[in-house]
């Protein structure tokens, strides 16, 4: 007969403190949140950065905010988006790992540039 042996999750979340920090994968992002892999394969539960979402593959930094041992259950907060290069639409970009003000930056000049466009330089030339 085989006895009953420990839960490997309860080992694994041992290793998780509340309020550490820990780098992990993001292994799925849906309605609930995004849910980032540990290692001892524990999936952390977290709310959406505020920089906007981190693909599916990213490494990210959470805080661990809550364990619940009976549920087997972690929940935390993602600090950080390390340096991730995404593929959309055919152009690489940075994600998620960006400041506030570089994002504003970035934005002004693809408004500069798509209205360049669409004037054929007009709004340039005016201001120049």
């Amino acid at each position: 007969m085989k006895q009953a042996g420990e839960n490997p999750y309860e080992k694994a979340l041992r290793r998780y403190s509340v309020g550490n920090r820990y780098v992990g994968t993001v292994s799925m992002v849906d309605v609930n949140g995004v849910f980032v892999a540990l290692d001892g394969g524990i999936d952390c539960l977290c709310s959406y950065p505020k920089r906007g979402r981190p693909p599916r593959g990213a490494r990210v930094t959470v805080r661990i905010l809550g364990i619940n041992h009976e549920t087997n259950r972690i929940w935390g907060a993602i600090t950080h988006c390390h340096a991730t290069l995404m593929k959309r639409k055919g152009d690489f970009m940075l994600h998620c790992d960006l400041s506030q003000k570089e994002q504003h930056r970035r934005k002004e000049i693809a408004e500069h540039t798509r209205q360049m466009l669409l004037t054929g330089g007009a709004a340039d030339r005016q201001s120049g």
